[in-house]
């Protein structure tokens, strides 16, 4: 029953990697263009491509959503923020190139000790934005509210 687990896992990550990619590379005078995230001590960032999937849709959607919901003091003081770059647009190149990002991606990006710690949360988005929002929001919240700690 372990094994079906993981396998299921693995089927939906070759899934989404095969549905949501086709980012194209970029020449090297386009990479030197950059749109900035905005500056918070926690920055939870969605890329995508141009051209995107339902779950990818959701991904985005669902996190939008409970940041609002849950979040507007952090997000109106700046302590936090929420962006969602588009990884086919050159001026975002810096930034994908930063955190090596090459498909659908969600992070976390953590500088309340002056480093940035990154955590990537995109399997578990993948997993359930989509069928179970409600779980993914739960799990994106207690994400959250650690590294807001």
């Amino acid at each position: 029953m372990k094994n079906s687990g993981k396998i299921f896992s693995l089927l939906i990550i070759i899934v989404f990697l095969v549905a949501c990619s086709g980012g194209q590379q970029k020449s090297n005078s386009e990479s030197d263009k950059t749109t900035a995230i905005p500056e918070s001590k926690l920055q939870i960032v969605y890329f995508h491509n141009q051209k995107r999937c339902v779950t990818c849709n959701a991904v985005e959607e669902n996190a939008k959503l409970l940041i609002e919901e849950n979040y507007k003091i952090q997000i109106a003081d700046g302590t936090m923020s929420f962006t969602s770059l588009n990884i086919e647009d050159e001026t975002n190149q810096k930034i994908i190139e930063k955190y090596l990002v090459s498909y659908s991606t969600l992070l976390i990006i953590n500088k309340f000790t002056g480093e940035e710690v990154v955590e990537d949360l995109t399997d578990m988005a993948f997993q359930y934005a989509r069928n179970e929002p409600d779980k993914f929001k739960e799990l994106l919240k207690t994400e959250i509210d650690k590294n807001l700690k």
